[in-house]
């Protein structure tokens, strides 16, 4: 019988595949297909094979080799979970919570409309939409104008044009060249550069959260990048913005009177 995987082990798995910035929900992990699990290792292994660091000092290129090795290891890992969760016969037993999220998976439909389309991108969310705060992007997807894989290569092309905090904090003073290394080449779970830089001393947590605003602020909106690849026209980008707006602001008022 195959041990069903931890679920501490698997969200940190998930992180390092798909990034902090996407939260493994059940809706999410319900609709989770191989494809897409596939596309964000290809993503994440092109940022971290070692032999895009040749020449580098060999304590970063160590670094970089145990960080690929721990997206290979990330992926083998997610992609044992979407076929514990597509062959529930495994188990002699099923646990409610596990039954509950079985009953969460969203329908799906698929277009042919779409640029970027394949058997795992063409799926779609089609159901209802969420009530809590939705960023631009996830909006988006739960409303049925983009796949879900279209939202997490949206968030690496956002992760990819933005400043490191690394570099921010070389910039502004508060770290070196030689801490940065440091901070990479620490040893133990992986982790947020900034979170290691907080165990280690070098940083305290209000700077980091001063690190990542500053980055917020130097990034590439993400709808920049629907609108380029064509899944929205800007005149549709903005009428969603808009509408996004109206959902949270009712979102927000709703928890006020409760």
């Amino acid at each position: 019988m195959t041990d069903r995987i931890p679920e501490t082990r698997f969200i940190n798995a998930f992180r390092a595949l798909f990034g902090p910035m996407i939260n493994p929900s059940k809706v999410f992990l319900a609709s989770l297909q191989p494809g897409d699990v596939k596309s964000a290792y290809r993503r994440r292994a092109k940022e971290t094979h070692p032999d895009l660091f040749f020449g580098r000092d060999p304590r970063f290129q160590k670094r970089q080799s145990e960080q690929f090795q721990a997206v290979h290891a990330s992926y083998n890992l997610v992609l044992e979970y979407c076929q514990q969760r597509d062959a529930p016969h495994l188990y002699a037993s099923t646990d409610a919570a596990r039954h509950e999220t079985r009953e969460e998976k969203p329908r799906a439909r698929t277009t042919t409309t779409r640029p970027e389309s394949n058997k795992a991108d063409s799926r779609l969310y089609d159901s209802s939409l969420p009530t809590f705060h939705l960023e631009i992007g996830r909006y988006l997807y739960y409303r049925g104008k983009i796949p879900y894989s279209a939202l997490i290569k949206a968030l690496s092309w956002q992760r990819s044009n933005r400043p490191s905090i690394g570099d921010i904090a070389v910039r502004w003073g508060w770290l070196n060249q030689q801490t940065v290394l440091r901070i990479l080449n620490f040893k133990g779970p992986l982790v947020l550069f900034g979170e290691r830089g907080v165990q280690l001393g070098l940083f305290t947590p209000f700077q980091v959260r001063t690190l990542l605003a500053f980055q917020r602020t130097r990034q590439n909106r993400i709808g920049q990048y629907f609108v380029e690849k064509s899944l929205l026209s800007h005149n549709e980008m903005e009428r969603m913005v808009a509408q996004m707006k109206e959902h949270n602001a009712r979102i927000k008022l709703r928890m006020v009177r409760v």
